[in-house]
């Protein structure tokens, strides 16, 4: 072969493997999707905008005039951080300022055109998920609630951004670090009182509102200028607050929880802001022992008057999977437990469902070995249709979780209505509380 004819067949050949290199893309070289920093967005713009001006009004972005760079009113912000467990397994984390929730339960499913790969990030506690569709560093789908009728809110995703609200700050107007005294009112004029906590770090906001049924957990978000934003997502509520500053001791809000709830909201700095006492807003219905009986979802029947309950003090916690402060009630109960495990104490959950028996069976299980609970758990019934025969120990049920304690003796000592969380400034006065309760039950 002639020297001349070989280069020539050796420059074709290279063209020829360069020519196909070009045509493959190295972009995605995970298994499943890329990891680090995501910022997704919840839009709950399907509802009307609660505005504080014409000019706020006007400031509206419309559905569909999305941008990734800033957040519009109306849509909710949070983070979230993928990484690897192996080669083919990763693991998500929720971020809600000092909360990290860990989500290992997904589907990812590739495209073979090589388009458009989808996952599904599922939340089984709380029977929810979310579904997207994965392009380029953009997942594009919705959050599900499955207990609702028809629940969907679109959801949006970002890889490579870290912030929450906004990419560019604006120099805060006033610190609004501090307890606040606020007073909610919602759309059909019903009014409630709750204190807010704040913690302002420059432009950084986290904090949470206290309500007399319970707290709104770890919010997180901003101050920009003479506006504020919190947020928070923990795969079972979707949190909103949108707040002006008046004064550097008056400041005005709306609240969305996710696309079915929505009130307005005035505050003012009060450092000695008070609730209701969370134990005088159900009482005991009767004076005498109560002889509690049921039968767990495990088919057992249980009684006070009998064994292990016989002669011991009673935690009996009404509660429901679907509900975010009852899963920080029950995380607290199993950690006092794990650290008093020979004090003569026996718990069991009441819980109140969404569903109809079977399907609530089927969610309490869930619910129940994904958190590793150890005491029994009865099925109450609809949260929605308790009857007075369900809980006849108490005059009334205000707020989901509700604690009953019972002495040895089976007489009622203490009705603890709601809770406050690890997020809230009341949570260690509570632990101390309850400990305390229980220890002088057992004349410990």
């Amino acid at each position: 072969m002639k020297r001349s004819t070989f280069i020539i067949q050796w420059i074709l050949y290279t063209v020829l493997i360069l020519s196909l290199y070009g045509c493959i893309e190295f972009s995605n070289t995970y298994n499943v999707i890329a990891p680090g920093p995501w910022r997704g967005t919840l839009d709950l713009r399907s509802q009307t905008l609660i505005t504080f001006s014409e000019e706020d009004a006007s400031e509206k972005l419309a559905p569909d005039e999305f941008d990734f760079d800033k957040t519009p009113s109306g849509v909710l912000p949070f983070n979230f951080n993928v990484e690897y467990s192996s080669e083919d397994s990763i693991i998500i984390t929720l971020i809600n300022g000092e909360e990290i929730i860990t989500v290992q339960d997904y589907k990812y499913t590739p495209d073979v055109l090589g388009e458009k790969d989808s996952l599904v990030i599922d939340f089984p506690i709380y029977d929810s998920h979310i579904e997207a569709l994965l392009q380029e560093g953009i997942m594009q789908g919705y959050w599900v609630v499955h207990y609702r009728n028809n629940y969907k809110i679109p959801f949006k995703a970002k890889l490579g951004e870290d912030f929450r609200f906004f990419s560019i700050h604006e120099k805060p107007a006033h610190n609004i670090s501090g307890r606040w005294e606020v007073h909610f009112e919602e759309e059909d004029g019903n009014k409630f009182p709750a204190i807010g906590d704040f913690v302002q770090k420059g432009n950084q906001l986290t904090g949470t509102f206290e309500t007399e049924t319970g707290d709104y957990r770890f919010l997180e978000g901003t101050v920009e200028n003479d506006r504020f934003y919190l947020s928070t997502f923990d795969g079972a509520h979707a949190y909103l607050f949108e707040g002006k500053i008046i004064e550097k001791d008056s400041i005005i809000g709306s609240f969305y929880s996710g696309k079915h709830y929505r009130s307005t909201w005035y505050a003012s700095l009060n450092s000695e802001a008070k609730l209701t006492d969370p134990e005088s807003l159900s009482r005991a219905a009767t004076d005498y022992p109560v002889n509690y009986s049921a039968t767990t979802i495990d088919g057992k029947h249980i009684s006070f008057n009998n064994p292990p309950y016989s002669d011991k003090v009673k935690v009996v916690q009404i509660m429901g999977t679907w509900c975010p402060n009852c899963y920080d009630e029950t995380r607290f109960l199993k950690q006092w437990k794990k650290d008093n495990p020979n004090l003569p104490v026996e718990i069991v959950s009441l819980a109140f469902e969404n569903y109809n028996y079977p399907e609530s069976i089927k969610q309490i299980r869930t619910y129940r070995d994904r958190m590793a609970i150890p005491w029994p758990i009865i099925y109450g019934g609809n949260r929605n249709h308790t009857t007075p025969t369900q809980l006849n120990f108490i005059d009334k049920i205000v707020s989901y979780p509700t604690l009953v304690i019972f002495n040895k003796e089976n007489y009622i000592e203490k009705v603890h209505t709601g809770f406050y969380g690890p997020a809230t400034s009341q949570y260690e006065k509570f632990v101390h509380n309850f400990d305390q309760t229980i220890r002088s039950l057992i004349g410990n």
